[in-house]
């Protein structure tokens, strides 16, 4: 199988100088040319999550739940601020095996005075210590155990990750396995976590997955993978000829927000000292199969996986990097040195951030490009490791969410371009298709202070399907409607955007757009698959 490989050669100097005063935060920078770039964290350390954790387990409202019974913490996740409020919260998922029951735990991070428990209502996904733990248990199995013991039978993460999801459902995790016993068939198996049994399928695979001696991706590595909820956030700041040009707020996937996260997510985001967008992040992440042949699966965008990335460690979660990252698209393999986000300045000095994530034999890049005269260059790639199911075509779908704040959090609009049409400003809620026969694009304005950008789709994003239900849907910003609230992997994974399309004016308010990217999968012995799509966003007067 061949694979595009994309490599830079050109080395990055790095001046690296680190500030550490009590009470205060390390600060790092690079630097290359007239460009420097300066990575301060903020928020929540991992220590601190750790000790509010530990905390919260202590207290007498969580300990009742956990003590005497079989308990394991799958995930943590801060919680977006409510408004009017400063105390951060947080929430802890356990799995109690004993009763078979997902815990939901949410305090706050430093008063833990107002903690609640609340029993889960669909399976939560599994943690990678979760999924070793039924692999442990396999190990103890009389038909699959001496293979796993000998190595000759090597486990995975298949898709779905989880047999029944409802929370009455047993826990139960699938464990894909490839064996070298032409006797003994790929396969995927059910672990029961609370019985401690293994079940198998009459075709060798859950309905919505498959596994047979047809395998296309690269090996997979097995390496392990970062826990939801590890923290990892800082200020980036990018400065040309000692004079800002871009600052926001970067967040690594762990800890991004959302149902089942958003990858890279970025936040105030400014250009030359004004502001561009509040929020950008990719909520929804889905994949569906021609004929049906697997899935269609809901993914996540948390669990970071990975890549290539030399450099230097400049922050937890962040690391500055002397040559360009390789993923598994460019490295074509599933193997690497980092997880977290990584930062090159590329020989044309724009800077990039880049992460690698995992869901199940799926691999996902999210990256973001900024350039110095004003180019955001919103980028998702697709990629996988050995399976059945990727040898059949299938579409991969990611979904955008900028929520724009155009020199004020309001006083927005947009307005749609085309070839050969006249101007057509959107002024109330709506969903678009592009068109690239006629370079269907738009324009958003602060239409008291005249700042203008463009959002390009990109030549490879193609057009919605009947399952991706859309390309762009313009929306009144509301609270509430961070992403669809979709919080199952095989049931209902349409995005399901049109819910928020209700007739609301969009002239001259805070605005919302989100972008869909579709992008079709085949791997074949010309291409491994990996590929980027996404919009640039251009700054056209400011």
């Amino acid at each position: 199988m061949r694979r595009r490989v994309f490599l830079w050669s050109v080395l990055f100097t790095v001046g690296l100088g680190m500030l550490l005063t009590a009470g205060l935060a390390t600060d790092a920078s690079s630097k290359q040319g007239t460009v420097t770039v300066t990575v301060t964290p903020v928020g929540p350390s991992q220590a601190q999550l750790e000790s509010a954790i530990k905390a919260v387990k202590a207290h007498p409202t969580v300990a009742k739940y956990l003590q005497g019974n079989q308990t394991r913490q799958l995930e943590s996740e801060l919680l977006e601020l409510k408004p009017y409020t400063s105390q951060q919260r947080f929430r802890v998922t356990f799995y109690d095996y004993t009763n078979n029951r997902s815990l939901l735990v949410e305090s706050g991070l430093t008063d833990t005075s107002e903690t609640t428990v609340t029993l889960g209502t669909v399976q939560p996904l599994p943690s990678h210590e979760e999924f070793d733990a039924a692999v442990e248990q396999l190990k103890r199995h009389p038909v699959f155990g001496p293979g796993l013991r000998a190595g000759t039978t090597v486990p995975y993460r298949p898709m779905p990750p989880i047999i029944g999801e409802s929370a009455t459902a047993e826990r139960t995790l699938a464990v894909g396995l490839f064996t070298a016993d032409p006797d003994r068939p790929n396969q995927i198996v059910a672990v029961n976590m609370i019985r401690e049994t293994v079940s198998t399928f009459k075709t060798g695979a859950p309905i919505t997955s498959a596994a047979d001696q047809t395998l296309c991706g690269v090996p997979g590595a097995g390496q392990g993978t970062t826990p939801r909820g590890t923290a990892g956030q800082y200020n980036l700041t990018i400065a040309q000829n000692s004079q800002e040009v871009w600052r926001m707020l970067v967040i690594r996937p762990s800890v991004s927000s959302g149902t089942r996260s958003s990858a890279v997510e970025l936040r105030d985001i400014y250009y030359r000292g004004k502001l561009i967008m509040k929020r950008a992040h990719v909520p929804i992440l889905n994949v569906n199969y021609i004929n049906n042949a697997c899935g269609p699966y809901r993914d996540w965008q948390w669990q970071e996986g990975s890549f290539i990335a030399n450099g230097t460690d400049v922050a937890p979660g962040v690391r500055v990097c002397t040559e360009a990252p390789q993923t598994m698209m460019e490295a074509g393999s599933d193997t690497g040195n980092y997880r977290g986000v990584a930062i090159y300045q590329t020989p044309r000095n724009d800077v990039m951030l880049v992460s690698e994530l995992e869901a199940g034999w799926y691999r996902y890049i999210s990256r973001w490009e900024f350039t110095m005269d004003g180019v955001i260059r919103a980028r998702f790639g697709f990629d996988g490791v050995n399976n059945s199911c990727v040898c059949n075509a299938h579409n991969h779908h990611a979904y955008f969410r900028f929520d724009f704040d155009l020199g004020t959090p309001g006083k927005n609009r947009f307005t749609e371009l085309a070839t050969r049409s006249f101007a057509s400003p959107i002024l109330t809620e709506a969903k678009r298709y592009r068109d690239y026969v006629r370079d269907r694009h738009w324009l958003l304005e602060n239409i008291v202070s005249g700042e203008q950008i463009m959002i390009e789709p990109g030549h490879e994003d193609s057009t919605a399907d009947v399952y991706a239900r859309g390309d762009a849907w313009f929306l009144r910003y509301r609270s509430t409607e961070l992403d669809d609230g979709q919080n199952s992997t095989g049931s209902n994974t349409e995005a399901n955007l049109d819910q928020f399309v209700n007739g609301e004016s969009l002239n001259g308010q805070d605005v919302v757009m989100w972008y869909a990217a579709h992008f079709y999968h085949v791997f074949d012995n010309m291409d491994g698959g990996g590929h980027l799509v996404g919009p640039d966003i251009i700054v056209k007067r400011w």
